[in-house]
């Protein structure tokens, strides 16, 4: 049912109607309120950044023998998992009107400062272990963060040259400045 929502408002937005999820759903339309009460309970479910995002795996656990460039290049793939899924649904809850506070819940916060903190963490941790060079982690890691956001937002707008920018192109960019 979740997946059905989640296709139908990433299709029509947030203009989508219930029965149009319930219709792709294979449900009754009573079916989805008796479970959700309101459409803005299934666009949160549906779209909400807790609903599917999950950290990189690489930023849960300090850098370990490998190159730094080859743990980040795993970073970097897995984060922009992240924005692709989380940038096209925060911008439907936005267009339904529903706050990024109401979206993250109760105490919850955002994914991007989430990234940004594990990765500067990370990135703090590779330097004093001497696998890179990064004078200040927390700018490196927003700015890290941003570029993997924006190459998200871009290829939701349809933007054509984002299709074209890997994840790896972005790191690359960003290694020059922190190879040992």
């Amino acid at each position: 049912m979740l997946d059905a929502a989640r296709e139908v408002f990433l299709a029509e937005g947030a203009g989508a109607s219930v029965l149009a999820v319930a219709r792709r759903a294979g449900i009754s339309h009573a079916a989805i309120h008796q479970r959700f009460g309101s459409k803005e309970d299934l666009l949160l479910a549906a779209l909400g950044p807790t609903a599917r995002l999950v950290m990189p795996k690489g930023l849960a656990r300090p850098p370990d023998a490998r190159p730094a460039r080859e743990q980040l290049r795993a970073i970097a793939r897995d984060l922009a998992a992240v924005f692709d899924a989380y940038v096209p649904g925060i911008s439907v809850l936005a267009a339904a009107g529903i706050s990024p506070q109401r979206a993250y819940g109760a105490g919850g916060q955002s994914p991007p400062l989430l990234a940004q903190r594990a990765l500067a963490r990370w990135l703090r941790a590779a330097d004093a272990a001497a696998l890179l060079r990064c004078p200040n982690p927390d700018a490196t890691a927003i700015a890290m963060i941003g570029a993997f956001h924006g190459r998200a937002f871009l290829e939701s707008t349809g933007a054509a040259d984002a299709k074209g920018l890997h994840p790896d192109s972005i790191l690359d960019a960003f290694w020059e400045g922190l190879r040992p």
